[in-house]
């Protein structure tokens, strides 16, 4: 029996799934959709669960892996294993985005042959955050009204800065009174 991947991974049964944040598979630009990949392999342990991270094929589409959570589940028939990858991924651009599928290739201990767990091939679309249309031209100049709301944030930022001066005056003051007093 000849098995070729990058890992050794011998269970009685190896099963791959997968599940989204949304379920139409539809994301804005530059918003994240979120992949998670869970690994099931009855009679082995975590530890031997191969990598779940796919393979990047558009830099358009930029991956962001979590820590992969792994555990042993034991029950009356034995172990399995879990391993479960989330997977956030954001288009920088509209388009259709197709993830390829993932082959998993293990050993199976009952029928001492080698067996691939399947994912197969997702297509995720990005739509534009913001479409320009007519509407959004009419909306611009409310651009004009930003000078109104400058003052409003100065004066807050005064006042934080007011509040800072009289704390520390106040902590400085305190400070030297303990000192005076020792």
């Amino acid at each position: 029996t000849d098995f070729t991947a990058p890992y050794w991974l011998p269970a009685q049964h190896v099963d791959v799934s997968q599940t989204w944040s949304t379920a139409d598979l539809h994301v804005k630009v530059g918003e994240p959709i979120t992949r998670t990949i869970t690994l099931k392999a009855k009679g082995t342990t975590a530890s031997q669960l191969p990598d779940l991270k796919p393979k990047q094929t558009d830099p358009s589409l930029k991956f962001y892996p979590d820590q992969a959570v792994t555990t042993d589940q034991k029950n009356n028939d034995g172990i399995t294993a879990i391993r479960e990858q989330k997977i956030a991924l954001i288009p920088s651009k509209a388009g259709k985005f197709t993830l390829a599928a993932m082959d998993i290739p293990w050993f199976n201990t009952a029928s001492k042959k080698v067996d691939v767990a399947h994912l197969p091939a997702v297509t995720i679309t990005a739509i534009d955050a913001a479409p320009a249309t007519n509407n959004n031209k009419i909306k611009t100049p409310v651009v004009d009204q930003t000078p109104t709301l400058e003052p409003t944030k100065l004066e807050a930022s005064s006042t934080y800065s007011s509040l800072w001066m009289w704390l520390a005056l106040i902590l400085a003051l305190a400070f030297i009174i303990i000192l005076v007093l020792f």
